[in-house]
């Protein structure tokens, strides 16, 4: 009808009014589709939901998807606002338009929350919340933090094994699995700075142990490659001998009767039986 009437040019008031309604309804129909087709953050669904609500026209069907995604939505920021409550005067409001310190506060509510291992009742649900936000078809803001939360609290339980203080839990790691996980830990750093436009200090539990062992392990390697290179024909022989008894031997033991028998001293045995 409103197509038939601007091509009469038909001029009344209410034409005006109808064309204008018209487009506002052609446009969220479109939004609307692609927020039913993928994954769209909370605010926007928010609007889209709040915009069809005001239309005076019959979209029942599409509305009633849209606003139950919003609906499932606003239901996981409750849950996750009374496990670990929002730093922010208003609790009435969804707590997902929040300034980067208040992001940022909230950040380190979540890391101290979870940081308990003794408490693996409250991590546990922390931890299966986090899953469901990740299963729900809208893209929330909060959700981002909660994770960044928990991937910081799993890279400081996998790094803590490799320090010899740990105990029976001690693990010796690769020197590229430290390096990796130093990697690990930079993306995890800027991600929390991203989300709190820059708010976010903080430094992850053991970093700087890691980061202390593997500078070492770097002078140390250091170290050898400079006597490699000014002993290389030496060495070669050695680690021929080394391969020799390997290869004859089921198990790696170094006794003081096989040193004797490579005729070689032993700490550059020691030094060429490790990097074998």
């Amino acid at each position: 009808m409103i197509k038939e009437a601007n091509q009469i040019n038909l001029g009344f008031p209410e034409l005006s009014v109808l064309s204008k309604v018209h487009r506002d309804a052609e446009e969220w129909v479109d939004r609307a589709s692609v927020a039913l087709r993928s994954k769209i953050p909370f605010s926007e669904l928010e609007s889209l939901v709040e915009m069809g609500q005001k239309l005076p026209l019959g979209l029942t069907a599409t509305l009633e998807k849209l606003t139950e995604r919003y609906e499932s939505a606003c239901e996981w920021i409750d849950q996750l606002k009374e496990e670990i409550p929002c730093p922010t005067d208003n609790q009435d409001d969804s707590c997902t338009v929040l300034d980067g310190n208040t992001r940022a506060k909230w950040l380190g509510k979540m890391l101290r929350y979870i940081e308990n291992d003794d408490d693996k009742e409250r991590i546990n649900v922390v931890i299966d919340l986090a899953d469901e936000g990740t299963r729900l078809p809208v893209d929330i803001n909060v959700l981002q933090l909660l994770q960044t939360a928990i991937d910081s609290r799993n890279w400081s339980i996998k790094a803590k094994k490799w320090l010899p203080r740990s105990g029976e839990q001690y693990k010796r790691g690769k020197i590229e699995e430290l390096e990796d996980h130093l990697d690990e830990a930079g993306v995890i750093i800027n991600n929390a700075k991203m989300l709190t436009d820059g708010k976010c200090v903080w430094e992850l539990d053991f970093k700087a142990d890691i980061s202390e062992i593997v500078l070492k392990a770097e002078k140390w390697f250091e170290k050898v490659r400079n006597f490699v290179e000014s002993n290389d024909e030496y060495i070669f022989i050695v680690i021929s001998h080394l391969l020799s008894f390997r290869f004859t031997n089921s198990m790696r033991i170094i006794t003081s009767s096989t040193i004797g028998a490579l005729k070689v001293d032993q700490p550059l045995l020691l030094l060429c039986w490790r990097q074998l």
